[in-house]
């Protein structure tokens, strides 16, 4: 999972090497491009994360969630 993580990541953000263990994006999940996930975020199964949104750390976004164009998720949210 760390290894997909690490590759996923470095497709939407290639200039950046993340090393953030705790992170969690499911397979399934889809998140724009121009979304931001923070570290040691967690991102359920077939979770939608739209354009511009910013997922602060330790965020939890639960299972088929489906987040808006341009939201902010604050630090240590969870959103079911």
């Amino acid at each position: 999972p760390r290894a997909a993580f690490a590759q996923l990541a470095t497709a939407l953000y290639p200039d950046t090497t993340p090393d953030w263990p705790e992170t969690s994006i499911a397979a399934d999940a889809l998140i724009d491009a121009s979304a931001q996930v923070a570290p040691n975020a967690v991102i359920g199964s077939k979770a939608k994360i739209g354009a511009r949104c910013k997922i602060g750390p330790h965020a939890v976004i639960g299972p088929g969630v489906e987040i808006g164009a341009d939201t902010v998720i604050g630090a240590n949210a969870t959103i079911t």
